[in-house]
């Protein structure tokens, strides 16, 4: 038999295959080998079910929700009766855990978020993925489970016994660790181990706000039975230690129910033992599910997840999930490779690499739900992390971009809730001239229109630009858009009537370009008198704009009328996703070499004033200057500000371009789906060929 290599020699070889290997040197472009994310999605569906790593190896924190709540979940691996962590911090309440096994690596894709660990005798990858991929009848989108998968091969050529655990504590079910909980095995799928938390009020839809957990429904547990696997629900310190010393959990459940979350905190326990040969990888995976019952309340009624309207319990999803699993880790691994090639072909592999990031974190924070008369589905949104508001549109526009990209109708579902709200279709009058800037505080829509933040131009210009965007790409008007139509119509003609341009400066750029729109709509609609109309206001109101904006003739556009200064003209980008020509050529250009002159160590600063500027508005004007020399140049800049930045939390969009930290605690929000902008161009200029 050939003596196993040097274990610096051997640690060297693993870590360039393991990189090699995730890099996607074969088979597709990857994320840039090396890049150090500043945190990494691992559980990820929707604003309650949202877990990452905060830290630069799994083993050096707990996993947090997005808010930085703790949501426990611990990694151990035995190899030959040695034992490691690769999941979890070392200490514990109680007692500590053993050394940390070596982390070789982090990649995050799309959907999925790639570990890799070796002790020089196996290579361990541990997988979280989550299937958030489009399907014509919402499947996949709307199930509520994530995979973690553990693959063991041998490092050295050598057989070796190992043993896996992996638990998650009761923290995922709670607001506050103190809050009761219990939990129980369920015999409800044939050939399954189904462990199932939650707490004992179960308080459906009892809270809103921001930085909130769950505290209703129920989470499980799932993976099949089979000799070499365990299971338990039991102390999370008895648990761990007992698994560390000698392999094996504890043989019963723990019958001290129901208990405070942190009274010696419950965990859902699976255990495998099995053994790696020299050249056959042991594979075992998991499925992490949550049944919240209720979703959300849209004045007055609550809204089922809208996986229910397929399956009738959640037992059937997880088995259907679980039937599935290889078939979806594959699809997973497909879509993330022609997404990865996808980016990297309209912006590089250092943007790609950036924006990989800005996926699951988009939908993470969205959710469909079946709508109140149980017709349709409608797609959900919370304004995470800058005060929780729901369906806020000005949180919409900016992450409509991948919105639409994945599928133009979903943008059109995360626009119904608010439109029959205008509209005076719910159970609360609204009663302004112009459009809703949101409709309650998540989940709960109840809002009163003197609750409202008033944004004239801005909110109805969003949502003419967004329908205007949805009509593009899918080359008719939606019936359910026709019905809003007198509503749109009304608002800004009382825009114009009542003089609310030419106050603000960015707001009316945005408007100018959102009457184009709307005259284009107009044109879909058949309707060529008021298109020619609203043109002609446009171009009107353009030319005022550009000498109000610039009364010195200057090589830049203004902050604002009355002073003097600069500010990122983002919202242009609409005019060069809709293929329309209100502004001239040399606007964009004129700005773009002006933002050139103002650019800082991690990118441009949003205006004059300040030295933040927002993540995905660079994006934006990086991509309506139509120079790629320019879109490299940037995003060299926010690719290094991604890989350097101390603002360790799911990717902040506002942030300071000198020293590149986190300002006012944004960070998870949905808005970074407008980094999707240059791929949604690309899609709509190659639909027009």
């Amino acid at each position: 038999m050939m003596a196993a290599p040097p274990a610096a020699w051997l640690c060297a070889v693993v870590f360039i295959l393991c990189v090699g290997r995730q890099a996607g040197i074969v088979g597709g472009a990857a994320p840039i080998a090396g890049f150090r994310p500043p945190a990494v999605p691992l559980v990820t569906w929707d604003p309650y079910v949202s877990v990452w790593s905060f830290s630069e190896k799994l083993t050096d924190d707990w996993t947090k929700m997005w808010s930085g709540d703790t949501k426990a979940m611990v990694g151990l691996i035995r190899v030959d009766g040695v034992p490691y962590r690769c999941m979890g911090p070392e200490k514990q309440d109680g007692g500590t855990l053993p050394a940390a096994m070596d982390q070789l690596s982090v990649t995050v894709y799309p959907t999925r978020s790639i570990f890799t660990f070796s002790d020089t005798k196996v290579l361990l990858t541990v997988v979280f993925a989550t299937p958030l991929i489009y399907d014509t009848d919402y499947d996949l989108l709307s199930r509520p489970t994530s995979y973690i998968q553990f693959k063991v091969e041998s490092a050295d050529g050598l057989p070796h016994t190992v043993e896996l655990y992996y638990d998650n504590t009761a923290q995922m079910v709670v607001n506050t660790p103190v809050e009761e909980v219990t939990w129980d095995r369920l015999d409800s799928i044939d050939g399954f181990v189904l462990l199932r938390m939650g707490t004992t009020t179960q308080d459906i839809l009892g809270r809103k706000g921001d930085e909130i957990g769950i505290n209703w429904g129920y989470m499980y547990l799932a993976t099949e039975e089979s000799v070499d696997v365990d299971s338990v629900l039991y102390g999370a310190l008895d648990c761990r230690t007992q698994f560390t010393t000698n392999g094996t959990l504890p043989s019963a459940d723990d019958s001290n129910k129901p208990r405070a979350c942190n009274d010696n905190w419950p965990v859902s326990a699976l255990a495998w033992s099995f053994n790696v040969t020299s050249s056959v990888p042991e594979t075992r995976s998991l499925i992490f599910a949550y049944d919240d019952i209720y979703s959300a309340q849209y004045f007055g009624t609550n809204l089922e997840p809208y996986w229910k309207k397929k399956w009738s319990t959640i037992e059937n999803v997880i088995l259907q999930s679980w039937k599935e699993l290889d078939d979806l880790l594959e699809k997973c691994e497909e879509f993330d490779l022609q997404m990865m090639d996808s980016l990297s072909s309209v912006g590089g592999d250092k943007y790609a690499t950036v924006t990989a990031l800005a996926y699951r974190q988009t939908l993470a924070a969205c959710k469909i739900v079946i709508s109140p008369d149980a017709t349709t589905p409608w797609y959900l949104m919370k304004e995470i992390s800058s005060n929780g508001d729901f369906q806020t549109i000005d949180v919409i526009f900016p992450a409509s971009p991948l919105i639409a990209y994945i599928d133009p109708q979903l943008l059109r579902l995360l626009l119904i809730p608010v439109l029959l709200y205008g509209n005076n279709e719910t159970t609360i009058t609204y009663n302004s001239e112009w459009a809703p800037h949101h409709i309650g505080t998540y989940p709960i829509a109840d809002i009163y229109t003197w609750q409202q933040e008033d944004m004239p131009i801005e909110e109805s210009g969003n949502i003419i630009l967004m329908l205007a965007l949805i009509t593009k790409m899918t080359g008719d008007i939606d019936d359910s858009i026709m019905h809003f139509w007198d509503l749109l119509e009304l608002n800004f003609l009382l825009m114009i009537s009542l003089g609310y341009f030419f106050s603000h400066l960015q707001d009316d750029l945005r408007g100018i370009v959102a009457l184009s729109a709307f005259s284009y709509l107009c044109t879909v609609k058949g309707d060529t008198t008021n298109a020619a109309y609203y043109e002609s206001v446009a171009q009107d109101y353009m030319t005022q704009w550009l000498t109000l904006a610039n009364p010195e003739n200057t090589d830049h556009y203004r902050l604002r009328y009355d002073e003097a200064g600069w500010s990122l003209k983002y919202n242009l980008v609409y005019q060069r996703l809709l293929d329309l020509s209100v502004f001239p050529e040399y606007v964009f250009t004129m700005e773009t070499a002006y933002y050139v002159t103002q650019q800082k160590e991690f990118g441009v600063p949003l205006d004059s004033r300040y030295d933040f500027t927002k993540l995905d508005w660079e994006t934006w004007i990086a991509t309506q200057s139509n120079d790629p020399s320019y879109f490299a140049q940037l995003f060299d800049t926010l690719y290094n500000w991604a890989d350097t930045t101390s603002a360790r939390v799911p990717l902040t969009d506002l942030y300071f371009t000198a020293g590149g930290h986190q300002y006012l605690g944004f960070q998870a929000r949905p808005v970074v789906g407008g980094l999707f902008v240059p791929l949604l161009l690309d899609k709509i200029s190659s639909q027009k060929k």
